[in-house]
């Protein structure tokens, strides 16, 4: 049994100053947001097109096999590297695995007409939406862009990924392949 050199356990506090830092570590840890648990099925999301029409995702999502969800904003490089990489192979996984992809800017109020302008200049064939109020992002369980989600006609989120690097596709392209 080891001990600290007094009649004291290791682990009983020697300090008041440690008895702080205990406290301290605790109210820290309780009060951390539980919104990172993962998920596994899609919350309901209302979201904006580039008109201006509500979408409810759920219904885009229940009329194809796969719906790659893709969270994007302007000012992040990655996040447009990987919406070009996804438009080269766009076409082939529409066809193969009837997959539809979503993106959807978290751009704020500020940037909204930025974001739409981005949207629109790229000639996506896919869905864009908007979320100036980063609901969405709440509701999934994520703090930053880019972040994926593959999901299944039924909602099941088959795979999550944040962050992007070059040739992640192939990624969302085996999770489709199984």
């Amino acid at each position: 049994m080891h001990t600290t050199g007094t009649n004291r356990q290791w682990w009983q506090p020697h300090t008041g100053w440690q008895t702080m830092l205990l406290g301290f570590c605790l109210a820290t840890a309780l009060s951390l947001p539980t919104t990172s648990r993962t998920q596994s099925q899609l919350p309901t999301l209302r979201l904006t097109d580039l008109n201006g029409k509500p979408v409810e995702v759920q219904q885009v999502v229940q009329q194809h096999r796969y719906t790659l969800i893709v969270w994007w904003a302007t000012w992040c490089v990655p996040c447009r590297k990987e919406l070009q990489e996804l438009k080269k192979v766009y076409t082939r996984w529409k066809q193969q695995y009837d997959v539809e992809v979503i993106a959807i800017s978290v751009d704020d109020a500020r940037g909204l007409n930025r974001a739409k302008a981005y949207a629109r200049a790229q000639g996506w064939q896919w869905l864009a939406l908007f979320d100036p109020q980063q609901q969405s992002m709440r509701a999934v369980g994520f703090r930053t862009v880019p972040f994926a989600i593959l999901v299944d006609q039924n909602g099941n989120i088959i795979k999550r990924k944040q962050g992007y690097m070059e040739g992640d596709e192939q990624i969302w392209e085996n999770a489709m392949k199984q």
